[in-house]
This record gives C-alpha cells, sequence and structure tokens, in this order.
C-alpha cells in the first residue's frame, strides 16, 4: 500500500504541459509579426519554450494558462521543431513553417473540398495529381459555436501538408488560393 501512494504521489507531481489546440505539427506560423504560444501547465511551474533559435521562459498563471512571444521571424520552408519543456515533461510539435496564414472561412462555398470539384470540373484532377506542395498546408477547425468563451479548442487541430492524397479534403478556395 506505501509503495502504490508513493507511485500515485510522484505521478500528480506535474500536470501534462500542452500548448492551445491550435498548435499541432506541420502548422504554419505567421511570417513578419510576433509569434505568441500559449497553452497550460502547473500552476507557478517554470514553463520553457523555444522555436527557430529563439527561446523563452515564464511561469504559468495561477490557472495554469501559459504564453510567451518570439520576435518577428522571416519566411522559412524549413521544418522546425518548437520545443515546450515544464520540469521533466516536454511537448514537441513537429516541422513548424513560417510563412503566410490566411484564415478562410464561410459557408458552402469555403466547405467546397478540391475533391468535391473535381467531380465537377476536369481540369482539377490534373490539379490534384500535381499537388506536391509542403510548404501549403491546410488546417479545418470544425469547433461549434459556444454560447460562452472557450479557453481552447473542443477538438485539437489538426495541420496538413499539401499532396495527391490530402489536398482533396482541402477548402478549394482555399487552395486555389494558397497555390
Amino acid at each position: 500500500m506505501i509503495v502504490v501512494c508513493a507511485v500515485l504521489s510522484c505521478r500528480t507531481l506535474y500536470a501534462d504541459i500542452r500548448a492551445a489546440g491550435v498548435f499541432a505539427d506541420h502548422m504554419v506560423l505567421q511570417q513578419g509579426q510576433p509569434i505568441s504560444i500559449w497553452g497550460w501547465a502547473d500552476a507557478d511551474s517554470a514553463v520553457s519554450v523555444s522555436f527557430a533559435d529563439q527561446s523563452r521562459t515564464t511561469v504559468a498563471r495561477s490557472d495554469g494558462s501559459w504564453s510567451v512571444t518570439f520576435d518577428p521571424l522571416e519566411s522559412s520552408s524549413q521544418g522546425r521543431q518548437v520545443r515546450i519543456e515544464c520540469g521533466p515533461q516536454t511537448a514537441v510539435i513537429n516541422n513548424v513553417l513560417v510563412g503566410e496564414v490566411y484564415h478562410a472561412s464561410g459557408q458552402s462555398n469555403m466547405a467546397m473540398t478540391v475533391g468535391a470539384m473535381a467531380n465537377e470540373w476536369d481540369t482539377v484532377k490534373a490539379d490534384i495529381a500535381a499537388a506536391h506542395h509542403s510548404s501549403i498546408r491546410f488546417c479545418r477547425i470544425d469547433d461549434s459555436e459556444s454560447a460562452l468563451p472557450l479557453d481552447d479548442l473542443r477538438h485539437p487541430a489538426s495541420w496538413t501538408e499539401c499532396e495527391p492524397a490530402s489536398v482533396v479534403n482541402f477548402s478549394g478556395v482555399a487552395f486555389y488560393f494558397a497555390r
């Protein structure tokens, strides 16, 4: 019984450190502007975040939230890591680019996928076959509306690199704009 209690108390010493749900592998961060990254950890714990040869350290607030801001960066198609550390825990976000980020929102016009467009126009099929654009990334946020403010996404984001197998699920308008 004593061994179990000791193991349980060590396990709860550090809660999971995490970045907000919009930050994920293959993401793109906006070039030429300060870059903010935020998330949650144990209250009052030191959090270190590094990206693109910059490092920032902060202390998690009483609610566990933390935030750091990096200096603006130039566009780069080199995939890099965001590394977040708190005590013995490390969270890593891989293959992060810096470039232009466009917010494409709307209704059916933005929801129509490249794959659906291919069913209507034969020329789109050739665009799908040639869609080897690793610097184009797509992230669809499907959270529904909320009557109350939310601190984070209900479902973590998923960023996808543009390739023939994945582009069929991209918003057609967003893909052709980015290309």
